[in-house]
């Protein structure tokens, strides 16, 4: 009850320090009232994208699906920059709708509704960011469709360097032993279907690592919910910017 209120409040002082929709979260460009604080131009290149890019590999995956918004290109790129290099945080609550919008026909197919459980950060990098940018979008996007989130279900232990440009078996070995489920928590996933949220995926190693974890602890099942999405058959890239 009073964690919801103060969750509120600070909903209510974000809105009025900086209104959602006024500007374009990809552009920047100044914008009236769009679907998803997305102005015309941007929603059209932005490649939307449904379908698991992983579905030919699940049967040697340990996540039961992934669940992407959009492909990782140069716009989606844009936002995910902005929420998490440009301190533009507040940017979490437009990306989490996309998200929520993207997650809800996946509900119907539960029983009994499923946590949502951030990908951690190491506390000394969310310590110099300020805060956990997956964590953000898994509070946004559980408000929106009444779950609960549980960002204290996973931690990771050990800082790692970035895993932007290793390949996947790199990423992979990089990330063994890196997550844990601290003493306690296992009784809030065990026996229970999870839902993991990041704001990308590109070889699914992170999540892949989370999810043994997840499983190991008790889960039923874990599923991947992420913005953006690099992975799997190749597409049409996305039109570029003229930069010249």
């Amino acid at each position: 009850m009073i964690r919801d209120s103060i969750a509120r409040a600070g909903n209510a002082l974000l809105d009025a320090v900086f209104p959602r929709d006024i500007y374009c979260i990809c552009c920047g460009e100044s914008i009236g009232q769009r679907s998803y604080a997305l102005c015309d131009a941007c929603c059209e290149k932005i490649q939307w994208e449904t379908k698991d890019p992983f579905a030919s590999e699940e049967s040697g995956m340990c996540l039961d699906g992934v669940w992407p918004c959009a492909r990782y290109g140069f716009y989606t790129r844009q936002m995910l920059q902005k929420l998490k290099f440009s301190g533009r945080p507040y940017t979490a609550r437009n990306i989490a709708v996309l998200m929520a919008d993207r997650l809800r026909p996946e509900l119907s197919a539960f029983d009994e509704l499923p946590p949502l459980v951030p990908v951690p950060m190491h506390r000394k990098k969310q310590a110099r960011r300020g805060y956990n940018q997956a964590e953000l979008l898994a509070e946004f996007t559980a408000r929106l469709c009444g779950l609960d989130c549980e960002p204290a279900v996973l931690r990771k232990d050990v800082l790692t360097p970035s895993a932007r440009l290793s390949q996947g078996m790199q990423r992979r070995t990089m990330l063994r032993g890196t997550f844990s489920v601290p003493e306690g928590a296992e009784s809030i996933i065990r026996g229970k279907n999870v839902i993991l949220v990041d704001d990308v995926c590109t070889t699914a190693s992170t999540a892949e690592a989370c999810a043994e974890v997840l499983k190991d602890a008790g889960a039923e099942k874990v599923f991947l919910l992420c913005f953006a999405s690099s992975a799997g058959p190749a597409a049409a890239p996305e039109e570029q910017p003229d930069m010249g």
